[in-house]
């Protein structure tokens, strides 16, 4: 059964967007993809890059594999809402996250307490249950990176716990904040 969930993605998506934007939420690799559904990478590749027709019997196979409705992910360019980057307001202790605010007090709360809210609150944002994981946007890390205690040797699994991400794609976290730090702040 395909779950009906839709994530944002930039207006005037093809179906061929929708079937990557739906791998790449879930956080498989096209190797990974192709192999669970048992066709050839190059299908799977083309299918994605629009370089052949998703037909009927392809967009079974992808939305089953998947779970996800994939017209749910092709939205009109009259529905594109561009996207508000995080930032964090010191003086009332909160880091929005579009519309949504995560209390979070720096030095006083805890790694777990700042990506629980701002997991939930981006869920929220993208309409995303909790068995999608995230993916994090580049413009996020820097806000990110001078919130959390970047010192945590369990970084990383917090990651993974609270983004639903795989060991694989959440193994360098904390790298990748760190490497994001604004040169001041490190």
């Amino acid at each position: 059964m395909t779950e009906n969930i839709s994530a944002p993605t930039t207006g005037g998506d093809s179906l061929a967007t929708a079937v990557a934007t739906a791998r790449s939420l879930l956080g498989y690799s096209i190797e990974g993809a192709a192999e669970t559904m048992g066709i050839p990478v190059s299908i799977l590749r083309d299918a994605e890059n629009g370089d052949i027709e998703i037909n009927a019997e392809l967009r079974e196979l992808f939305e089953s594999t998947y779970g996800i409705k994939l017209e749910n992910l092709v939205r009109p360019a009259s529905e594109h809402r561009p996207r508000t980057p995080i930032a964090y307001d010191a003086s009332q202790g909160i880091l929005r996250v579009g519309t949504l605010g995560v209390r979070f007090r720096l030095g006083i709360d805890d790694n777990d307490v700042l990506l629980r809210g701002f997991s939930s609150a981006v869920r929220r944002q993208r309409q995303l249950p909790p068995s999608v994981p995230l993916q994090l946007r580049k413009a996020d890390m820097p806000v990110l990176a001078g919130l959390l205690d970047l010192t945590d040797p369990e970084l990383d699994e917090r990651a993974q716990f609270w983004f639903g991400q795989t060991p694989q794609t959440a193994q360098s976290f904390g790298a990748i904040l760190r490497l994001s730090r604004a040169p001041e702040a490190a």
